[in-house]
């Protein structure tokens, strides 16, 4: 998950630079409006980034938590005590991510602020400035559709 986002998040924050640097408009307010929204989809790819890479660690940090919690109440001492997931991984991981998202305030934000990008990068798709040459538009939209296919895709996980 966390590899899959980090590679489509690499090419829209690419794709939204290059339109960036195409976007050119005779007037102002449509440039401004341009740059604007492909800034936003490279701040939102930013955040499914970091979002990913910390969901994933705390998930990690909840499981060490609960085989601490075990080995604890089996009295094993912390020299003794290994951390590898052998027994009962996908029990161990599940009970992690429910945990996460029953307490974790940045998973609850995430859990908003995923839907509103996608949405988001609809509006943008739809009110999209007439900036840039016409052979360069996929420049101009294509960050918006990236964000719009990992929006539809992450809800595979």
């Amino acid at each position: 998950y966390v590899v899959f986002t980090w590679l489509s998040m690499i090419v829209t924050v690419a794709v939204a630079v290059f339109g960036l640097s195409r976007t050119k408009c005779d007037d102002k307010d449509e440039r401004n409006k341009a740059s604007l929204a492909l800034i936003l989809a490279i701040v939102v790819a930013v955040l499914h980034s970091l979002i990913a890479f910390y969901i994933q660690r705390q998930i990690l940090k909840e499981i060490a938590r609960k085989m601490e919690e075990e080995y604890n109440a089996q009295g094993v001492p912390e020299a003794e005590r290994n951390f590898e997931l052998v027994d009962n991984e996908a029990a161990r991981k599940r009970s992690a991510i429910f945990e996460i998202i029953k307490y974790d305030f940045v998973f609850c934000f995430y859990f908003f602020a995923a839907p509103a990008a996608v949405a988001y990068a609809f509006w943008a798709l739809a009110t999209k400035a007439t900036c840039g040459d016409s052979k360069d538009s996929w420049a101009t939209t294509g960050p918006f559709g990236l964000l719009i296919g990992y929006g539809c895709l992450t809800g595979l996980y």
